[in-house]
């Protein structure tokens, strides 16, 4: 087998609940990352309700990630996702998250590939926390943030899924 293919495939060709908004939900949930994204989002959310009313520059917060995350995800889509094979000191440079990305453009019906890795999101997660809880101002703004780019983050797969299957 392809290494790069997934271990499973799931065409969305021949999935009839992918034909379907409700049915299209219940296949997104299926898989890991909606999983660990959702839960993420539920915990911090909650945490959130916890502390102080929402302030003015929270929800300013919110905004600002809504305006980000769409021109960071088409910076690292174009320059990262999209790196070309190169020849360094005569060595061939083609990192695994390029060939994976070709694959996904090569097969887009095979939804385990819409998804962002499984791997990347469980490092991605204490990293994204610990740099809010780093540089936040104070908790509920770490919260806040923290919720907001998770949010975003599962509303662009979300799409990303609905776009493919």
């Amino acid at each position: 087998m392809n290494s790069i293919a997934p271990t499973t495939v799931t065409c969305a060709k021949t999935i009839p609940e992918a034909k379907t908004l409700t049915g299209a939900a219940a296949l997104f949930f299926r898989f890991p990352t909606p999983k660990i994204l959702g839960a993420k989002a539920l915990l911090f959310v909650f945490l959130r309700s916890l502390l102080a009313p929402l302030s003015f520059w929270e929800l300013a917060v919110v905004v600002a990630v809504a305006l980000w995350w769409p021109l960071q995800e088409w910076f690292l889509h174009k320059t990262v996702l999209h790196l070309k094979p190169r020849m360094i000191l005569g060595h061939k440079f083609d990192p695994m998250f390029a060939k994976r990305h070709r694959y996904h453009h090569s097969f887009p019906w095979i939804l385990e590939t819409t998804f962002l890795p499984t791997g990347f999101i469980l490092v991605m997660i204490p990293l994204h926390v610990g740099l809010w809880l780093l540089f936040a101002p104070n908790l509920e703004f770490a919260c806040t943030g923290i919720a907001a780019y998770t949010l975003v983050t599962m509303i662009y797969e979300w799409t990303h899924f609905l776009t493919h299957s």
